[in-house]
């Protein structure tokens, strides 16, 4: 009789278990799902996904700084991914929470630039004529 050994889970276990513990709002629990996947699959298709809902957990958590972090990450480690548009944006998003006004709109000035067919292009442009207005406004920016 052999000893058993647990399995290794594989990079679709750890994303449909990520998944579970996002919807139900466990974000800590999916974070570290999302990054075993990501760290440990970097060549997966979905790799950049985890890579992308990582900043999201964070972001759920109002934890913009972080999650500017991970989303950085998206776009440094998979330039092409469908999610690098999206993962820009978000840290916009998170920079404008921050009041770094300054950032966010490079971030969203990246978006026009490196992906300027992208859907969020426009929008991009949107808040970043918006955070140029604010700029003087101190209750929105900081920086």
């Amino acid at each position: 009789e052999t000893a058993k050994t647990t399995p290794k889970k594989s990079a679709d276990d750890y994303w449909a278990d990520a998944k579970v513990a996002f919807e139900a709002k466990k974000w800590a629990d999916a974070r570290e799902l999302y990054k075993k996947l990501a760290l440990g699959f970097p060549d997966h298709d979905k790799a950049d996904d985890a890579q992308y809902f990582r900043g999201e957990t964070y972001f759920q958590e109002k934890s913009s700084d972080s999650a500017m972090g991970e989303y950085q990450k998206v776009w440094d480690k998979f330039p092409n991914s469908d999610l690098a548009d999206d993962a820009l944006f978000r840290a916009g998003e998170s920079a404008e929470l921050l009041k770094n006004c300054t950032e966010a709109r490079a971030y969203f000035g990246e978006i026009k630039e490196k992906y300027p067919k992208s859907s969020l292009a426009k929008k991009a442009g949107e808040k970043d004529k918006a955070l140029k207005k604010a700029a003087s406004d101190k209750k929105k920016c900081s920086s």
